[in-house]
């Protein structure tokens, strides 16, 4: 860890090993695309056990200065650490915690530290991102096996290895809600794959299914690409030949019982839990809600400066291989030519997950770096098909891919990859500790780790500062200020009300006007929120208040202090 602190401290160090690991890296693909030998070893289990060990270890050398950054690199990121130190004391969804369009998988998630003793942290939370994106990565790399053969699988994971390892937009290096949910169906995709492989056995296709079914849970704004995803499950057990009618039936039934299998638990624990009502009204109502009616320009998808060229690259690969699929439609090998079909329909889904909430986070555009990476695969796989008839076919499936690593790292910036503090203009102030922040300070000083701190704003980041866990459900009060995408304003203020009388947290802070806000609606402070400002005023006392914040200890807890 010390070795990492000393490479990070210096931006050309750390520039040095990342740039290094990469290029090797592209450097040993293309060596195997050229050399049958190399390709022969690393197509073995061993071989491949090996070249995911690389691929995770140059990510790792990509992302380690994001370990030692001690702020939020967004606050959806704070948020669902704040709700992840309050699990292991309220763990039931909707009713200990309420992520708003964020599952509670997504939280659970950074809980994984607890099995090894350390609470979620923004290290352990940087580096599951790194492992989540991983698993996404192996994933689209089991599935362009399965289809294409090892040596397509390879290059199929450089694009979106490179995208994730030289991205500088804080938006797509935090640990953003989508990203659990793309590995779910990353994994179902290559679950998919391998059920096709093995004429649809129905253990697999139940956990195909079971997977799919997780991820609503993990992200409702998923469901399009999930749905996409089942599609072309149905449809391929439906198409397959080795099946009788009876028999494909069975092997369907497997796929919506695996589905059905995890929503169904987890909704009778919520049940069981009270949270049912809940559940409904804040993750389901006002989720459809939180669709703006106007939505995002129809260029959204590629207006991105860091993920326009990755998607227009990748979409031209795509294309070219399709023209190839559909002059050659008859001839071609048909597995190359159903698993094109299949990565066509998967990404449409892609694109409408991107699109469905009609707003223009950067982050939603994650939904786009795997499928289209599988897209281009697949056209990939055709090119190949077609180079292939040639006498020198080995000669120009080496060039091929040559070619695909060299435009791969010009057009996604990474051979002149900026060389400026890449985290963010604070990054170097906040590596040992970040700027004083009395605030902070004064919280710790009043509240013990493990204590109720309820925020009236949207600054997350005050519970994991003080290790203290959520007052009420919510990480966030957005939805009880204001009515910018909900009409359940009064639903959401009534059940505030109610935690906070019910848990009745020692600390309580003002934020409001201090708060991050995308919307510009915190403007008034918590007593513009008659009911909670009467509980406020007769319960609490003020202890310390800096901008404009404003610090509250529980009345008795003082007064037991005082007389203690």
């Amino acid at each position: 860890m010390e070795f990492l602190s000393w490479v990070e401290s210096d931006q050309n160090r750390y520039l040095a090993i990342a740039q290094t690991a990469l290029f090797a890296f592209c450097g040993l693909i293309v060596a195997a695309a050229f050399l049958g030998k190399l390709n022969a070893r690393l197509s073995t289990p061993r071989g491949t056990l090996v070249y995911l060990s690389l691929v995770l270890l140059v990510f790792m050398a990509a992302r380690w200065p994001t370990f030692f950054v001690v702020h939020p690199l967004n606050e959806d990121e704070a948020q669902m650490i704040a709700q992840a130190i309050t699990v292991p004391h309220d763990p039931v969804p909707w009713v200990g915690f309420d992520g708003l369009t964020s599952g509670p998988l997504n939280t659970y998630a950074l809980d994984l530290p607890v099995l090894l003793g350390q609470g979620p942290s923004f290290m352990s939370t940087r580096i599951l991102t790194v492992l989540v994106e991983f698993g996404a990565l192996a994933a689209l790399y089991a599935s362009a096996a399965l289809c294409f053969g090892a040596g397509i699988a390879r290059l199929a994971v450089v694009p979106p290895l490179v995208f994730w390892a030289v991205s500088v937009q804080d938006e797509l290096v935090h640990y953003s809600s989508e990203l659990l949910s793309i590995a779910l169906c990353a994994t179902a995709v290559a679950l998919l794959c391998w059920a096709w492989r093995r004429s649809f056995p129905a253990r697999i296709l139940y956990a195909a299914g079971f997977v799919s079914g997780m991820v609503p849970f993990a992200k409702l704004q998923a469901v399009p690409l999930a749905a996409s995803i089942a599609l072309v499950t149905v449809v391929a057990v439906l198409a397959a030949g080795t099946l009788d009618v009876r028999h494909k039936l069975l092997r369907l039934a497997a796929l919506a019982g695996g589905a059905l299998t995890f929503p169904l638990l987890l909704l009778a624990i919520v049940a069981a839990g009270g949270g049912l009502r809940d559940f409904w009204l804040s993750y389901i109502l006002s989720s459809l809600a939180y669709v703006v009616p106007n939505g995002q320009p129809l260029g959204f998808l590629t207006a991105s400066p860091e993920f326009g060229p990755y998607f227009d690259w990748l979409f031209a690969v795509a294309i070219l291989g399709g023209l190839i699929v559909g002059l050659r439609f008859r001839s071609i090998d048909p597995g190359v030519r159903n698993a094109y079909l299949a990565a066509v329909v998967i990404l449409a889904g892609a694109i409408a997950a991107v699109y469905s909430p009609r707003r223009g986070s950067l982050h939603y555009l994650q939904y786009g770096v795997v499928p289209i990476a599988a897209a281009a695969a697949a056209g990939l796989a055709a090119i190949a098909w077609y180079a292939a008839r040639e006498p020198s076919a080995a000669w120009r499936r080496g060039a091929l891919a040559a070619a695909f690593v060299a435009v791969c790292l010009t057009v996604q910036n990474a051979v002149l990859r900026p060389h400026y503090n890449w985290i963010g203009a604070d990054f170097y102030a906040y590596r040992q500790g970040g700027p004083p922040d009395p605030l902070a300070a004064a919280i710790e000083r009043h509240l013990q780790p493990g204590e109720r701190l309820a925020i009236w704003g949207w600054v997350p980041e005050y519970w994991i500062y003080s290790s203290t866990l959520l007052g009420t459900r919510d990480a966030v009060s957005v939805n009880q200020y204001t009515p910018y995408f909900n009409p359940y304003r009064d639903y959401y203020r009534a059940r505030y009300v109610a935690d906070f009388e019910r848990i009745r947290p020692q600390g309580f802070l003002e934020a409001g006007a201090e708060s991050w806000d995308w919307g510009g609606g915190f403007q008034d402070a918590y007593t513009s929120f008659p009911e909670l400002a009467a509980i406020v005023n007769r319960d609490y006392v003020l202890a310390a208040s800096w901008k404009r914040f404003k610090f509250f200890m529980r009345r008795d807890l003082v007064l037991r202090k005082r007389g203690a």
